[in-house]
């Protein structure tokens, strides 16, 4: 990496659904990656945003559901990454003022070298809102969701 800085995405979405609801459609590395529009194999995951593919090829992927997270690291567009996305509990008020469990979703993504990083990572943001707006969509449905 020599002297080079990092770019880091972080994205989060709070849903309106209990960490073992959310667990159930976050369910592994395939199910992850399904969220955001991306196909996931052993070896790599790809994904299409408009007329762009990413292919990320992983050196090490990891699910951890013990910890609630899926973490991997490998290349992508000769870029090194490194990535998890966790879920935790977390608690946040109703639209009746009371307070209500609720699932933050969060991803975060470091590129190096960072000189070179800006195109990727713009792609990869928008990757990223996608998903987490398909997941806002579909599981944050409680009637006590302040949207």
């Amino acid at each position: 990496m020599g002297h080079d800085t990092i770019t880091v995405i972080d994205e989060h979405a709070v849903l309106a659904c209990s960490t073992a609801e959310a667990n159930i459609h976050l369910s592994g590395p395939a199910a992850v990656a399904a969220w955001f529009g991306a196909r996931c194999r052993p070896d790599r995951t790809t994904v299409d945003i408009g007329d762009t593919t990413l292919g990320f090829r992983h050196q090490k992927l990891e699910w951890h559901p013990d910890q609630q997270a899926v973490t991997v690291d490998g290349t992508v567009n000769g870029l090194h990454y490194q990535a998890h996305l966790t879920l935790r509990r977390v608690i946040r008020p109703g639209v009746d003022g009371d307070l209500h469990e609720a699932t933050e979703v969060w991803a975060h993504v470091e590129l190096t070298p960072a000189r070179s990083a800006a195109p990727t990572a713009r792609t990869i943001r928008a990757v990223l809102r996608r998903g987490l707006d398909h997941l806002r969509r579909e599981l944050d449905a409680s009637p006590y969701a302040t949207r």
